[in-house]
């Protein structure tokens, strides 16, 4: 599975601007897309490719736990590709 991602040469993004980010998305379209990495990574079917990118558990309880704090509904959905991004 081939997934393309935007790479930011800028500097790592600072709280308030993840925060903006995971605001700009709709918060169950986002936490969906979590539980769906949640479960592959449970099941050991998570590509490695996107282990290497950074899909983690770490970093989708972080994603799932922002949406839950600071996101709001009727936003653009979430797809993978913006887990991917957060």
């Amino acid at each position: 599975m081939t997934i393309p991602i935007r790479r930011s040469t800028g500097a790592a993004p600072t709280w308030d601007r993840y925060k903006s980010a995971v605001r700009k998305v709709d918060r169950d379209s986002l936490l969906v897309q979590a539980a769906v990495a949640t479960a592959q990574i449970a099941r050991e079917e998570l590509p490695d490719e996107l282990t290497r990118m950074g899909l983690t558990p770490w970093c989708v309880a972080d994603v799932a736990r922002t949406a839950l704090s600071w996101s709001r509904f009727e936003r653009p959905e979430a797809d993978l590709q913006t887990l991917l991004r957060l």
